[in-house]
């Protein structure tokens, strides 16, 4: 259980703060996504997936899936979605979803935020990003006095 933990946190770590979709996708095609249970959706492209996860690496393949409505494809009463959700989306919501179960270690480098705050450190300031998906490295963020 600890190597499975010391593992996840070297993944999460190794592909940020600059994590872009390919990242993402890495991280998400190497999870087991057994573990998400059978809760179906369905894709863009007709496949109906046993859950988000393996939706998620699907349109790690092919980019032009996306997740269509929640349940099984043509299935009686499954409401499309107004707008199909991107499939990258979906796979930065995994990510974000484990990075939020990790305590993050203390000290490090602080890191400036686009929202002009200081973080403690990249773990602190990736955390934030998955809440706030427009946020990215900054500068102009006001010294403390002491």
């Amino acid at each position: 259980m600890i190597t499975f933990f010391v593992v996840a946190v070297a993944c999460l770590v190794s592909v940020l703060p600059t994590a872009t979709y390919a990242d993402v996708c890495s991280y998400v095609s190497a999870r087991d996504c057994s573990a998400y249970g059978v809760k179906p959706v369905c894709g863009t492209n007709g496949v109906t997936y046993d859950n988000h996860c393996k939706l998620a690496t699907a349109y790690c393949q092919n980019h032009q899936i996306q997740k269509a409505h929640e349940g099984a494809c043509g299935s009686v009463g499954s409401a499309t979605t107004t707008k199909p959700v991107n499939g990258g989306q979906i796979a930065l919501d995994i990510f974000c979803a484990d990075l939020a179960d990790i305590t993050c270690p203390a000290g490090g480098s602080r890191v400036c935020g686009s929202d002009h705050k200081y973080y403690e450190n990249l773990c602190t300031f990736d955390k934030a990003r998955c809440a706030n998906r427009s946020l990215h490295l900054g500068s102009g963020c006001m010294k403390r006095s002491y």
